[in-house]
């Protein structure tokens, strides 16, 4: 079956009727890329995906696909029935991916027009090195850093996993436009919660390290069964382990939730369907900054308070969606990782970026504690309160 929904000559790319807005000449022409091998199969993550599809899309096998999805990878040989399946596509795909670390001096203006300095130091954070339509807009990372000693080096041998040809989508990204980007946008800035708002044309890079890495998927499309309206559902899974998340084209979601008259009460709990993403994470989402990740601002906003959230929320604002991506793409093309910047991903250099970080944190933090010549902030805590609304202090926050 995996072969007849798998057409030849049939790409990503060519199911999402768009093209790359770039496309390097090899596909994967660098010497420091790793990549996280599979191990969930194409049996399993047809199984996960099979409830969803079928509470989406309908067809037969109602019941079967419900429980199907709960039955252990382990006793799968025991239940040999029927269950909903990819009617149009189905195909093992490794997405390409940069997690970037560095340090970011820059300018916060606050409504008082007070201008104060941060330094904001991260030890990773997720970007696509892809612009193909909606998986770019997911955070496809798994949680947490544990899986870091499981990369390997890319070979092309992994193209090729459990009988079935894994697709090779291409990296088109560049992570140094993400740099252009964060100094140079025309929106005016970064807002936070607090009022304080990013200054870009501030921003000043003091290090910066971009890890190339593959990440295994399987994606599948699944016809409208029970309407026959000639729409259908894309959905995709991460197969680094037997515990990855499914997403799906949020669009298609929205979709399909309207044909079939689900009320509010009725969409599943975990459906993230938030307001200008792409992708919607049908079982939880992976966070696209980890580890270390630390804003520090001078004694100009002792009575300030920021939180790396703050920034998450940002990333995925400014990531969620494919129309930024493909902005990114378009700025500047990635042929080779000969760039110093660019370091292979490995456990050791993971261990020194934290290091960096947690020097780099102190060392900032002493300099603002012995320097006398910060100037005073203008403002008592109440009238900050009275002024930004929700804001966090160092002693509480505001009752709402």
């Amino acid at each position: 079956m995996l072969a007849r929904l798998h057409h030849a000559g049939c790409s990503l790319t060519r199911v999402y009727n768009r093209g790359y807005a770039s496309t390097p000449d090899s596909v994967y022409p660098f010497k420091k890329l790793r990549a996280l091998p599979f191990v969930m199969t194409p049996e399993a993550a047809q199984r996960k995906m099979a409830n969803h599809a079928q509470l989406l899309c309908g067809g037969k096998y109602h019941l079967r696909s419900q429980i199907v999805p709960h039955i252990p990878p382990e006793l799968n040989h025991f239940f040999k029935f029927e269950f909903k399946r990819p009617t149009i596509f189905f195909a093992a795909a490794y997405f390409p991916a940069w997690l970037i670390s560095g340090g970011f001096e820059t300018q916060l203006m606050f409504p008082d027009e007070r201008v104060i300095k941060a330094y904001y130091l991260s030890s990773l954070a997720y970007i696509p090195g892809s612009d193909v339509s909606t998986i770019s807009a997911a955070s496809l990372w798994p949680d947490g850093v544990e899986y870091i000693d499981r990369l390997v080096p890319y070979k092309k041998d992994l193209l090729r996993q459990f009988d079935m040809d894994v697709e090779a989508i291409p990296f088109n990204v560049s992570p140094f436009a993400f740099l252009d980007v964060i100094k140079s946008s025309p929106d005016p800035g970064i807002t936070f919660e607090g009022g304080g708002r990013v200054i870009p044309e501030t921003v000043h890079v003091s290090s910066f390290t971009a890890m190339p890495v593959l990440l295994p998927l399987y994606v599948a499309t699944y016809e409208d069964e029970r309407h026959n309206s000639g729409n259908f559902l894309t959905m995709f899974i991460q197969a680094h382990s037997n515990e990855g998340l499914i997403k799906a084209d949020q669009r298609h979601v929205l979709e399909f939730l309207s044909l079939n008259d689900f009320k509010v009460e009725d969409v599943p709990e975990n459906y993230s369907l938030i307001e200008g993403q792409d992708v919607c994470d049908i079982d939880g989402r992976d966070d696209r900054t980890l580890g270390y990740m630390e804003i520090i601002l001078n004694i100009g906003c002792f009575d300030m308070e920021f939180h790396p959230r703050e920034i998450e929320v940002e990333m995925m604002k400014r990531f969620g969606n494919n129309e930024n991506i493909r902005k990114l793409a378009s700025m500047a093309s990635i042929d080779n990782d000969d760039d110093e910047r660019i370091r292979e991903m490995t456990v050791d250099q993971v261990l020194a970026v934290q290091d960096w970080v947690r020097e780099m944190k102190q060392k900032i933090k002493k300099t603002y504690e012995i320097n006398p010549n910060q100037p005073n902030p203008s403002l008592s805590k109440k009238d900050v309160w009275a002024k930004y609304g929700a804001v966090q202090a160092k002693k509480g926050r505001k009752k709402r």
